[in-house]
């Protein structure tokens, strides 16, 4: 059995019983659909759910007894994300909430994550003059990474008062 993070890919090694044996790895149990031939199974990237099968020992004529074999994917629940509002030319704070695998943070300036900017919870961004989106992700202690989510540093507006002229007379008061 192998357990991968989503989207990994995964390589299951089965023990043999004899010298000149050939593993034939198949998705069902009554060995109908042949996945591969040979020893480790290798499995592309890409993989996003658990799944099953079977492995037999062919030598000759013989065959070893059905083997079954998993991979489990350890999903990650994606982190809760609160986002903040604030005046122009300051700085956010920003957290996030486990989604249940209390791993560590990490905070990027750019949806495809090139460009890390914190680990840790919370995050204090630079100082932000525009409406900004943030971008974090939950990475459990087995190196599982969650789905990207984004918080988001809104700006306000300044207030623009209004000053209207009054003329007035001498001796009056302005309002």
């Amino acid at each position: 059995d192998d357990t991968i993070c989503p989207g990994a890919g995964a390589v299951v090694i089965a023990q043999s019983n004899g010298p000149n044996g050939a593993m034939h790895w198949y998705s069902d149990p009554g060995l109908n659909n042949l996945l591969s031939i040979g020893n480790p199974l290798i499995l592309p990237s890409g993989i996003t759910s658990s799944f099953g099968g079977w492995v037999v020992e062919r030598s000759g004529n013989c065959a070893s007894d059905t083997v079954p074999f998993n991979v489990v994917v350890q999903a990650i629940p994606d982190p809760i994300a609160t986002n903040d509002s604030i005046c122009p030319g300051d700085f956010g704070v920003l957290s996030a909430t486990s989604g249940g695998a209390n791993g560590q943070m990490y905070w990027y300036t750019d949806s495809t994550l090139l460009n890390l900017a914190f680990v840790g919870n919370p995050f204090n961004t630079p100082i932000v003059l525009l409406t900004t989106d943030f971008y974090v992700v939950e990475q459990d202690s087995t190196g599982c990474r969650s789905n990207t989510v984004t918080a988001t540093v809104v700006v306000k507006a300044n207030p623009n008062p209004t000053v209207s002229n009054d003329t007035i007379c001498p001796g009056d008061q302005a309002t």
